[in-house]
C-alpha cells in the first residue's frame, strides 16, 4: 500500500512539473514571437515639417494595421518629441508581415491634421509611397516607420482616400408620465399602469403601455404641437388633463414633476 501511494504522488507531482514547464516554455515562446513598430513623422516638405510645432500640434496617431490574414486592428498612439522630431510609442505585434493601411496625426482636441493618403487616392502624387506600405514585425526588435503626411486643412477625408460617413443628430422631446388609481376607501393613490399614444401633427402615432412606475416617454422634435391620449380600461381619468401640448410644455414634465393621471372606475 505505501508503495502504491508513493507512486501515486510522485507521478502526480510530475506531472505538475511538466504542466509548469510547459506553461513557462509557452509563454517564453509568445514572448519570443513578439516584436513591435514605432512612428515617426515626416512630411512631403521640410517646410511643412517646420511648422509642426508652430501651428497644429501633434498630440497622437490614428493607425489601421492588417496582417497577413487580413485581419484589420486601429490604434491610438501617443506621440512624444526626442531631439526636435516625434516618435510614437511603440506598439506590440506578433513576428509577421503587415500593411499599413491608415495614418493620421491628431492634434490635442483628436481633430485629424496630417494623414497619409492612400495609393488609390486622386492625392497619392503629393507622397513617394502612399498607403498601403509593407511592416515586417521580427522577433525583439522594434520596427521604425515613416511615413510622408500632408496638412488636410481644406481637404475631405475622400481625397486622400479614407471613408467617412455622416449622420444626422434628431431632435427629441423627453417627458415623464405616471398614473395612479384613485380608491374613495384609501387616502393615497396607487401607481398602476396604463395605455397612451401621441400623434405629433402629420407623423406617426406612437402608442404603447405605460408601467405602474414613472414613465419616460421619447417623441421627435419636429413637431409645434402633440396629441396626448391616455386610457385604463373599466376607468376613466379623474384629473384634468389636456389632450394638446407644445414641446416646451412636454418639456416641463420632468422626472421630479412628472404628468399625473389619476384614473377612477368609470360608473355605469
Amino acid at each position: 500500500m505505501y508503495k502504491i501511494t508513493k507512486t501515486k504522488t510522485f507521478l502526480c507531482l510530475a506531472g505538475i512539473l511538466f504542466l509548469a514547464v510547459s506553461c513557462k516554455k509557452k509563454d517564453d515562446e509568445n514572448e519570443a514571437s513578439q516584436g513591435a513598430v514605432k512612428f515617426s513623422l515626416n512630411s512631403s516638405s521640410s517646410s511643412t515639417l517646420s511648422r509642426l510645432a508652430e501651428t497644429d500640434k501633434p498630440s497622437s496617431l490614428l493607425v489601421t494595421i492588417k496582417d497577413a490574414e487580413g485581419n484589420e486592428q486601429t490604434e491610438e498612439l501617443s506621440l512624444y518629441t526626442f531631439s526636435g522630431n516625434y516618435i510614437s510609442e511603440p506598439l506590440s505585434l506578433s513576428t509577421g508581415n503587415y500593411t499599413l493601411e491608415g495614418f493620421h496625426v491628431l492634434d490635442i482636441d483628436n481633430e485629424v491634421i496630417y494623414s497619409t493618403p492612400l495609393a488609390s487616392s486622386d492625392l497619392a502624387y503629393l507622397v513617394e509611397n502612399p498607403l498601403a506600405v509593407d511592416i515586417i514585425i521580427t522577433t525583439n526588435n522594434t520596427t521604425l516607420v515613416t511615413p510622408e503626411v500632408i496638412p488636410v486643412d481644406g481637404l475631405d477625408a475622400t481625397d486622400l482616400g479614407y471613408s467617412t460617413f455622416n449622420f444626422e443628430i434628431v431632435g427629441i422631446v423627453k417627458f415623464w408620465v405616471e398614473g395612479y388609481l384613485y380608491e374613495a376607501n384609501e387616502t393615497d393613490l396607487e401607481l398602476t399602469t396604463f395605455s397612451y399614444s401621441v400623434t405629433p401633427e402629420g407623423a406617426t402615432t406612437l402608442n404603447d403601455d405605460a408601467e405602474a412606475a414613472t414613465n419616460i416617454i421619447l417623441v421627435r422634435a419636429d413637431e409645434d404641437s402633440y396629441e396626448l391620449s391616455f386610457e385604463k380600461e373599466g376607468y376613466y381619468i379623474r384629473s384634468d388633463i389636456k389632450t394638446t401640448y407644445t414641446q416646451a410644455e412636454l418639456a416641463a414634465f420632468t422626472s421630479e414633476n412628472p404628468l399625473k393621471l389619476v384614473f377612477d372606475v368609470s360608473v355605469s
